[in-house]
């Protein structure tokens, strides 16, 4: 279900630049990513604007299939293009003006927006009838899921059948 228990918390790999630890593996039917970060402002970041990432299938460094999750309508109305490429000086000016004539958003106020809002994820190049803008949970079989540990470690993770994005399960060979 996307929960921390499906996807192991050993990292294999460290994003300096973005403070991000995070693993991708596989089986035969779907696709795990599971990212961390303990950094208070990369944790406001993900929850204020989400956190893309692209699947390439080809191998050839194209992006094709894109998932941005936590996806807001906020989001959805202000800061998508129509061809679903994020609009980042929307969301760079609206962390400046924010403190203008109200309280500035704190760490727990994000958390408690994002733990009792609804939540969904924006989706691009996936097979049809699956894109745009999908609920959380779905009938695909995708699942994401943000939470904290004990320490306020954020742990986001998601399980992506490969069936919604490239072929029903993998051959030895792909795995």
């Amino acid at each position: 279900n996307g929960s921390s228990s499906e996807v192991p918390h050993s990292y294999k790999f460290y994003d300096s630049e973005s403070k991000l630890y995070y693993t991708i593996g596989n089986d035969f039917d779907n696709l795990y990513i599971s990212i961390s970060t303990n950094s208070q402002q990369t944790q406001m970041r993900i929850l204020r604007s989400g956190l893309q990432f692209c699947i390439d299938t080809t191998g050839k460094y194209g992006e094709q299939t894109k998932i941005l999750f936590p996806f807001a309508v906020m989001q959805k109305k202000n800061n998508f293009s129509a061809d679903g490429e994020n609009d980042n000086s929307q969301y760079a000016r609206r962390g400046r003006n924010q403190g203008m004539g109200q309280k500035p958003e704190t760490i727990n106020s994000l958390k408690k927006k994002f733990t009792n809002g609804n939540k969904a994820m924006h989706l691009i190049g996936f097979k049809t009838p699956i894109g745009g803008t999908v609920p959380l949970p779905n009938d695909y079989g995708i699942k994401m899921d943000i939470s904290w540990d004990s320490s306020n470690t954020m742990i986001y993770q998601a399980s992506i059948p490969f069936v919604t994005f490239y072929k029903k399960s993998l051959p030895v060979t792909d795995s």
